[in-house]
């Protein structure tokens, strides 16, 4: 389960909500959208890649932006950021798009887990019954260890 972020505090489920704001939404995106083995991207270093594809995008505008200082940035800036991230500039726009993407997105940041690899790995060879099996298990795990046990009086 992702730690809240600073400013974004868990539902009563336990979870981070999912973005909302603009700022909220960049923010996902540097959390979960980094180099593997290592922490995020900074700042400087996504305003460099932006500047070798032709954007001008300097990174205090992107920390401004991250940090919601900035709450109307240009449609160049977007296009920017959604080119840089790997992400359907309706992303900042768009619900729909912003859930799935953010859904997607938060599968991708879970396989960086080893042991979530592994399992997922040993799944593949499953009968679609026990796949179905696993799944409730997986489930049941989650609801005893978030606290909402289905069976508890």
């Amino acid at each position: 389960m992702a730690a809240a972020p600073a400013g974004r505090p868990k539902d009563t489920s336990g979870r981070v909500p999912p973005p909302s704001g603009l700022s909220d939404k960049v923010d996902f995106l540097f959390r979960t959208v980094r180099p593997r083995d290592r922490g995020e991207f900074t700042y400087k270093e996504i305003e460099l890649a932006l500047r070798d594809r032709g954007y001008r995008v300097s990174d205090s505008a992107l920390h401004q932006l991250r940090t919601g200082k900035a709450t109307n940035p240009t449609l160049h800036t977007l296009q920017a950021l959604s080119d840089f991230f790997g992400v359907p500039a309706e992303y900042f726009f768009d619900a729909e798009v912003s859930a799935r993407v953010e859904q997607e997105l938060a599968l991708l940041a879970s396989l960086r887990d080893q042991r979530i690899r592994s399992i997922a790995a040993r799944a593949a060879g499953l009968s679609e019954m026990n796949l179905a099996l696993l799944s409730q298990v997986i489930d049941s795990m989650q609801n005893l260890s978030s606290g909402n046990d289905p069976h508890a009086e």
